[in-house]
């Protein structure tokens, strides 16, 4: 009975579209509760698409992928702190410092009362990362200082001394690059804004107390465990840009502009399905509704009631004419074709 310019565009080739309103947010504990469900009451013979189902799957295959990656990083720090240091312990208690650090962080995260899911994802490999030279500063202070005191903890005070010296003004310009995204409206900004400061802050605490102690502790298991250092001194890099640092400055200033070029040129998306796996279910709902509907996103407009009818119909014709809009649909609209 219904008219085929309707018909065609909610049915066809056997599957019916169906729109799905939500009480709450996008995002909300419940929308996400809600979405399950549906896909369990359905046994994947629906698909669902739209923003929530994205952030479903996003969540979920964050969530899934979280421990993969820690352990790949941690993988590939010790790879390349076995090279750069000449202990073959030292660089686990580097990282067990530094692990420690990230706990303590995601502990005090409570205080905050949630945190964004991205930055649950990213802020233990990122706090990783960022926080890792200063414990290797630390441990090269310490073994510099051996040679100028005997005594261990009085090498090590100086060790502490030097490094806080050194690394208090870096962690502060890298706290305060992380505070600066506080300033952004997107409040992600701020959520991982203040996760990393307090994430630097933790990290420096920790080298020059938790650190310190590990390494007194376990001093002659590190030097048992001493190898030959791999790390190449870089003498002919340092040799060279002593002898062409002017070359070296004016080859820098031509090459800037075309970085600068580079820049302004660099394509930027906003389609969060193009960094999804194809394989998602949300996605895949996606490009169902694209490819055999012509839909890419369904808009709700919501109108006073208070409006005429003829004023209402005549926002719908203007909107169908604008470039990019398949259709608009509207209840009344629905009851003049079945009365034709």
């Amino acid at each position: 009975m219904i008219p085929d310019e309707l018909k065609d565009k909610i049915y066809k080739d056997g599957d019916t579209l169906l729109f799905v309103t939500f009480q709450d947010s996008i995002s909300a504990d419940t929308t996400m509760q809600t979405i399950e469900t549906l896909r369990n009451i359905t046994n994947e013979q629906c698909k669902i698409s739209g923003m929530s189902a994205t952030i479903l799957d996003t969540r979920d295959l964050s969530n899934a992928e979280i421990a993969i990656y820690v352990v790949i990083a941690v993988i590939l720090c010790i790879i390349i702190l076995q090279i750069a240091l000449d202990s073959y312990i030292a660089p686990i208690l580097l990282l067990l410092n530094i692990g420690i650090a990230i706990l303590y962080n995601m502990g005090t995260n409570i205080f905050l009362g949630q945190i964004s899911y991205i930055t649950k994802a990213i802020s233990a490999v990122l706090q990783l990362g960022v926080t890792m030279d200063f414990a290797i500063f630390l441990y090269h202070s310490y073994q510099a200082e051996q040679k100028n005191y005997k005594d261990k903890n009085e090498a090590m005070a100086h060790a502490i001394s030097k490094t806080m010296g050194a690394v208090i003004g870096s962690s502060l310009t890298t706290i305060a690059g992380f505070l600066a995204l506080c300033s952004m409206n997107l409040t992600l900004g701020k959520d991982i804004g203040i996760v990393m400061a307090k994430g630097v802050l933790l990290g420096v605490i920790s080298v020059i107390t938790i650190l310190p102690a590990f390494i007194l502790i376990l001093d002659k298991l590190i030097e048992k465990t001493k190898h030959k250092q791999y790390m190449p001194k870089f003498q002919t890099i340092t040799n060279f840009t002593i002898k062409h640092y002017k070359a070296i400055i004016v080859t820098f200033i031509i090459i800037l502009p075309i970085a600068f070029y580079g820049y302004t040129h660099a394509e930027v998306y906003y389609n969060l399905d193009k960094s999804l796996p194809k394989t998602l279910q949300s996605v895949e709902a996606n490009n169902t509704l694209k490819e055999k509907f012509n839909i890419v996103s369904a808009e709700v407009v919501l109108v006073n009631k208070e409006i005429p009818n003829h004023k209402i119909n005549e926002m719908l014709n203007k909107i169908e004419e604008i470039d990019g809009i398949e259709w608009a649909l509207r209840l009344p609209k629905i009851s003049r074709k079945f009365a034709r």
